[in-house]
């Protein structure tokens, strides 16, 4: 039996045999084994021959990395079968876009077109944006990295930049810098359009109107 083992025996495994207070006695047998990926000192009150021991540092690290993996794993599946790893936060955001702009005609092709890049806006009238915008023909990328900056919406066709912009964005002097970096990258005949995010939320209809009116005269 493994309990049986004598002090050499166990420093042949590489185990230490030495006793520790605790377990409700003043001294009571403890083994020191070295821990299988650092090799620091790990103290076990039993003997363990098939079981691969770790501090408990490395046993955290090793937790976090499975989970990455076995995330990775789940990921990499998904995209195989062909499908999107759902955020229900922005699906929900998504759908109450949607619902906002039904109430004023039939938007449900631009819906259905706009809802395969759900996860890619950031508020309710970000969405509605992308649907008007699709509803009426536009060519759009959403979310697009210029100059180490996300832009909201570019219109390619239109040398246009939309950015909706909530209550708490940028300072003024802010926007100005980012508006001029934008156009230093991608050309003075480019134009930046900012829309309020509670005007869009709340009259949609007048947004498609002005976005329009402002996009045929390029």
């Amino acid at each position: 039996m493994i309990n049986k083992l004598t002090s050499e025996e166990l420093l042949s495994l590489g185990i230490k045999k030495t006793t520790s207070p605790g377990r409700g006695r003043e001294s009571t047998t403890a083994y020191i084994y070295k821990c299988h990926t650092c090799g620091n000192p790990v103290k076990m009150f039993s003997i363990f021959l098939d079981k691969v021991v770790y501090c408990n540092l490395c046993k955290t690290d090793a937790k976090k990395r499975i989970a990455m993996a076995k995330r990775n794993a789940d990921r990499q599946i998904a995209e195989l079968n062909g499908l999107n790893i759902v955020d229900e936060k922005k699906k929900q955001r998504f759908i109450n876009a949607a619902n906002i702009v039904r109430k004023y005609g039939d938007y449900e092709s631009a819906i259905t077109k706009a809802e395969t890049s759900y996860d890619k806006y950031d508020s309710i009238p970000e969405a509605i944006t992308a649907i008007i915008l699709l509803n009426a023909g536009y060519s759009v990328i959403a979310q697009q990295n210029i100059a180490g900056l996300r832009l909201d919406f570019v219109l390619p066709k239109k040398k246009t930049v939309i950015e909706v912009d909530g209550a708490l964005y940028h300072n003024q002097d802010k926007q100005a810098i980012r508006d001029y970096i934008i156009k230093h990258k991608l050309g003075a005949d480019w134009d930046i359009i900012h829309l309020p995010a509670d005007d869009v939320k709340k009259s949609p209809k007048s947004f498609e109107k002005m976005i329009k009116k402002r996009l045929n005269l390029k």
